[in-house]
């Protein structure tokens, strides 16, 4: 299987994909409170806790060594999958993870602007 130095550096190299090909802000709006190295299915994996627009929970992005791309999953806090995506390139992942956990694709850029406003009230009531 995988020593806990290999998951390490394998997690650091999705953490610097992940950094190096989507925008600060986007990975702000995420509300990323907790990252760390895991194994999840098997699979070298950042765990990410998150409380997107979305989504509040865990993304799972864990990588598959025989396809050599990423799977990324979507649990709630409560450990359900509620979404996975497979195959995906490293430098799409930042998109599918915003389009799943802050701004669906089909919104309009006023629907998306309401449901932002919502979170952030939200966010600071808190």
């Amino acid at each position: 299987m995988y020593s806990t130095e290999e998951i390490n550096s394998i997690v650091a190299t999705i953490h610097e994909q992940l950094k190096a090909t989507t925008p600060i802000a986007v990975r702000w709006s995420w509300g990323i409170s907790k990252q760390q190295a895991t194994l999840y299915e098997d699979k070298p994996t950042l765990a990410l806790r998150v409380s997107g627009a979305l989504h509040k929970g865990w993304v799972f992005i864990s990588y598959d060594r025989a396809s050599d791309l990423y799977d990324i999953s979507i649990v709630s806090l409560k450990g359900e999958c509620k979404h996975k995506v497979e195959g995906v390139y490293f430098d799409d992942m930042g998109k599918v993870i915003d389009g799943i956990i802050e701004r669906d694709p089909c919104t309009t850029d006023e629907e998306y602007i309401k449901i932002a406003k919502a979170d952030t009230i939200r966010k600071l009531s808190a």
